[in-house]
């Protein structure tokens, strides 16, 4: 509740050059939650990690014009490339476990890392910065929450059937109904 109501205030009180700048730190964050994930121990491989994501982010703020006027026309080509990687991504996952050989070496994991937290924030500062764009990040995230609570809850009292058990086996098919009714 204390984070919806953060969120909400700072949404409804920031610009969104103030707000974008926001998620960039909170993007930050989650890079170093990224490193835990690729198993990258040393608090110094972090910190490199970080810095690089950081400098990813200010060149890529400077370049889509945060400061000045912002540049719809790159933001648009930056998610078409998002939008490939992600294709890429979901074959790997239907290539599971035999496809694992190609993305889970630390470099690929962290590359994909920083790709992904990239495009999250280039996508989060292209609504905000179009016309209604705090309503539509709003309406984004309560979508995205509505489907995770209708996961969760039809996964836990009906769930049976398994979803994908290798990649994720505490996903259900009921679970991903209550997740697209709910939404």
């Amino acid at each position: 509740l204390v984070m919806v109501a953060v969120l909400l205030t700072s949404l409804s009180m920031l610009s969104p050059l103030w707000f974008s700048l926001v998620i960039m730190a909170i993007v930050v964050v989650a890079g170093w939650e990224w490193t835990n994930l690729t198993r990258i121990d040393s608090r110094l491989a972090k910190t490199c990690y970080l810095l690089v994501l950081s400098a990813l982010l200010l060149v890529s703020s400077y370049w889509l014009g945060l400061f000045t006027e912002f540049n719809f026309q790159l933001a648009q080509t930056i998610s078409y490339w998002a939008v490939g990687l992600w294709g890429v991504i979901f074959l790997w996952i239907q290539g599971y476990p035999s496809s694992a050989i190609l993305w889970s070496p630390k470099p690929i994991l962290a590359a994909l890392g920083l790709l992904l937290l990239l495009f999250t924030w280039v996508a989060v500062a292209a609504i905000l910065h179009g016309e209604h764009g705090k309503w539509l990040l709003l309406l984004a995230i309560i979508v995205v929450a509505l489907a995770d609570v209708g996961g969760y809850l039809a996964g836990k009292l009906f769930g049976k059937h398994r979803l994908a058990p290798v990649i994720s086996p505490g996903k259900t098919w009921e679970g991903f109904a209550g997740g697209v009714a709910l939404e």
